[in-house]
């Protein structure tokens, strides 16, 4: 990344910057904790600054040159014409689903209907005093810190991950400066130091005081039809994932049918890029894999079937590694042994 290149600068530049600064939010430092890193970061409070995380620190940090502005998307200092240092709504829109209101990353009070169809709905509007909208919440909620959903993804790359600050089972992924939450598989925690889920607490979380409940997807659904549906494939009926559990799935006819929803026979999970219903070691489900099986045990994705969960009434209630004289744990024998069981589940990643 060069940050040597020097412009003259532009007329209006001081003002254009004044506006691109941005108040409030989680320091370089803040975020640079919940990132395994290393890389390179931008400066929520100004739109010139960048900083480089490492092993949970904030490394470095500096400005680009006069003229310059720090673009998060890509890493590098370039011409404020071709830098947009926000977030954008359209952004903030592209990760909500239809119907719902997301605010405007740059003006958090202010909010709109995404992907409005009808001319009746209002158009924007805007949270009381000392108050900003909350894409998660779908309200207005009381926050001097910023939006709530922009942070701590604001001004980092696309693709990364974070640990999620208010849970030890969850991660964020960000994308255009704002997040979007995803669960480790069933007791499995998400570890800031590798980056990973893992099955044991990580040594940042004091305790696990967060309780797995069953997942029960609504019977009908009429957002997964618009949102999943294929047009481009020829099948007319398209079985698509509940995005809840290892064994359910959404039946649409078309693209604005109501979501039907269906379980696999017992004893098999839903394989989703080929909408059929499989044996579960065969399938790279990230929910709970207890379910919908008559079996004790069952591997956990992204361990090299390593590692096991403990199965209760078909959900985890505990986790364990195979001893290293029998390494590799074997889902259709339900016990370690010292072969490689070839297994799809044994590759894919959590």
């Amino acid at each position: 990344m060069d940050r040597s290149i020097t412009q003259t600068v532009p007329k209006g530049l001081l003002y254009l910057l004044m506006c691109l600064v941005t108040a409030g939010g989680y320091t370089m430092e803040e975020r640079c904790q919940y990132w395994a890193g290393p890389g390179f970061i931008g400066d929520s409070n100004d739109c010139q600054a960048w900083g480089y995380c490492k092993d949970n620190k904030l490394e470095a940090s500096n400005r680009c040159n006069i003229g310059l502005l720090y673009d998060f998307r890509d890493g590098s200092c370039k011409l404020p014409s071709e830098v947009n240092c926000q977030s954008t709504l359209t952004d903030a829109c592209a990760i909500t689903r239809p119907g719902e209101y997301a605010a405007d990353p740059i003006d958090c009070a202010r909010y709109v209907k995404c992907g409005q169809t009808d001319s009746d709905d209002e158009v924007e509007r805007i949270c009381g005093d000392y108050q900003l909208f909350s894409n998660q919440l779908q309200s207005c909620v009381a926050d001097t810190n910023g939006c709530p959903q922009d942070y701590p993804c604001a001004h980092m790359q696309d693709s990364t991950l974070l640990a999620d600050p208010n849970s030890c089972r969850s991660y964020l992924r960000c994308k255009n400066g704002l997040s979007t939450k995803f669960k480790c598989s069933s007791r499995r925690y998400f570890n800031r130091q590798t980056g990973q889920c893992q099955a044991s607490l990580p040594d940042e979380c004091e305790s696990d005081d967060e309780i797995d409940t069953p997942a029960i997807p609504p019977a009908r659904d009429a957002d997964v039809c618009p949102r999943l549906y294929d047009q481009a494939k020829t099948s007319a009926v398209q079985l698509l994932t509940d995005s809840m559990t290892c064994h359910g799935y959404y039946r649409c006819s078309t693209q604005y049918a109501l979501g039907e929803w269906a379980s696999c026979p017992p004893g098999t999970h839903f394989q989703w890029w080929r909408q059929r219903c499989a044996s579960p070691e065969e399938t790279s489900c990230p929910y709970d894999r207890c379910a919908n099986l008559g079996s004790r045990f069952v591997a956990i994705l992204d361990t090299g079937c390593r590692d096991y969960t403990l199965c209760q009434d078909q959900q985890s209630v505990g986790s364990d590694t195979c001893p290293p004289i029998h390494p590799y744990f074997d889902e259709t024998l339900g016990q370690c042994g010292k072969h490689f069981p070839n297994f799809r589940v044994c590759y894919i990643a959590a």
